[in-house]
């Protein structure tokens, strides 16, 4: 399945049920200048829903998180779109396009938009708004101002509950917070800032351990904030935890690490839970995007989706250092890593759920194309979790920084 994007396609797209048929839609949104120009919602099959805005082929990139996402808020069965755009968070109808309501918010407060639960296992009730590095703002269901923080916010949060009392805490960078704001601790040597964070039960123990991508050196944390171990490989970018090895249930590690700025070189780094490296994978550009697909193994483990990657092609790879397969795009008319007036032509890939089948698709998109990929083989025994973009955070928290999955 593929369709074409013409004026409004983008590397900025989000996914879930707009019109509330019970299929999942696409929401694509241009940027200039880091500020939503345009929102385009189309079906699966690229029929147009609505646009706000006026499209234009020139905004397809942006480099950066963009503060736009679908969720279903009030638990209704139909997203609803959150974007913030000239100093206004807005919630628009997912059916039409329609503004439901809209506040002022802080000037600034425009790199992303996290939702969170305050209890574990609730739907979100929490809208979480920030600025590049350095100041969070909350608000509660009904958009009404809760707290903030200054503080090293890194680039996107995760929500966890690491005192085990069935309410969720924020890991904001470096630093985790109650839903009140109270500081539970906090780190300032691990690097400049956090570029993403993953949570699991590493060691099987009962605790959460969290895997910290610090601009820097990674890191296994504790749950009560110390250093289990480091992994000193290289700048980690994006950090994912998941079951890649079919012969060990336990979680493994996957790092992306970015290459220096010149040399343009990265790499896709795979470890056991204690930090040894089992395997590297290298990319002949600086930064690509990795994500832990379920499904499309043996014994339906999970592999590792890379995309951004130097020819455009995404591939799935495993922890053993192979290349499974590339995700070839039929219609692709030239090199999509080739420069455009300073921007540059990349793919880009997303996962879930699409045919309520036990497993998930993987959407690749440019900024002229969507293609969609489905698994052919047999499921022998399906993944329990549920992937599809009601209940995974992955989708209606999407950031370019790839960690909780």
């Amino acid at each position: 399945m593929q369709f074409d994007t013409p004026l409004f396609g983008s590397h900025v797209v989000r996914f879930g049920d707009l019109d509330g048929n019970g299929d999942t839609d696409i929401l694509f949104a241009q940027t200039h200048a880091r500020v939503i120009t345009c929102l385009t919602a189309t079906t699966l099959q690229g029929e147009i829903l609505w646009q706000v805005g006026t499209a234009n082929a020139r905004h397809f990139s942006a480099p950066l998180d963009v503060p736009v996402q679908i969720i279903d808020w009030d638990q209704d069965g139909t997203g609803e779109v959150f974007y913030i755009q000239d100093g206004l968070l807005r919630i628009l109808k997912g059916e039409d396009g329609a503004l439901i309501q809209q506040i002022s918010v802080p000037a600034g407060a425009s790199d992303s938009i996290f939702f969170y639960s305050t209890q574990t296992g609730a739907s979100p009730d929490r809208v979480l708004i920030k600025n590049r590095y350095d100041h969070v703002w909350v608000y509660d269901h009904n958009l009404n101002f809760k707290w903030d923080s200054i503080l090293v916010t890194g680039h996107f949060p995760i929500a966890l509950d690491v005192e085990g009392d069935g309410q969720n805490e924020i890991l904001i960078g470096y630093t985790l917070l109650r839903d009140d704001a109270a500081l539970v601790w906090e780190r300032n040597n691990l690097g400049l800032h956090a570029d993403s964070t993953d949570v699991g039960d590493i060691d099987n123990d009962g605790e959460p351990e969290i895997l910290i991508a610090p601009s820097g050196t990674a890191a296994v944390l504790n749950a009560d904030g110390s250093t289990r171990f480091e992994m000193p490989y290289g700048e980690a970018q994006h950090s994912i935890l998941g079951n890649f090895d079919p012969h060990d249930s336990d979680l493994e590690i996957v790092l992306a690490l970015r290459g220096p700025r010149k040399a343009g070189r990265s790499s896709v780094e795979c470890l056991k839970g204690d930090g040894e490296r089992v395997a590297s994978i290298n990319y002949n550009t600086r930064t690509i995007i990795i994500s832990a697909v379920d499904g499309w193994g043996e014994d339906n483990q999970s592999q590792v989706l890379v995309s951004r990657t130097p020819d455009g092609i995404p591939e799935l790879v495993n922890c053993q250092g192979e290349v499974l397969f590339r995700l070839n795009l039929p219609g692709a008319k030239k090199r999509p890593s080739q420069l455009w007036r300073g921007a540059k032509h990349f793919t880009f890939a997303q996962h879930l759920d699409l045919f309520d089948d036990s497993r998930e698709e993987i959407i690749v998109y440019s900024e002229k194309k969507v293609w969609v990929f489905k698994n052919q083989d047999a499921v022998s025994n399906p993944p329990q979790s549920d992937q599809s973009w009601h209940n995974n955070p992955r989708i209606f928290n999407a950031t370019f920084y790839v960690g909780m999955q």
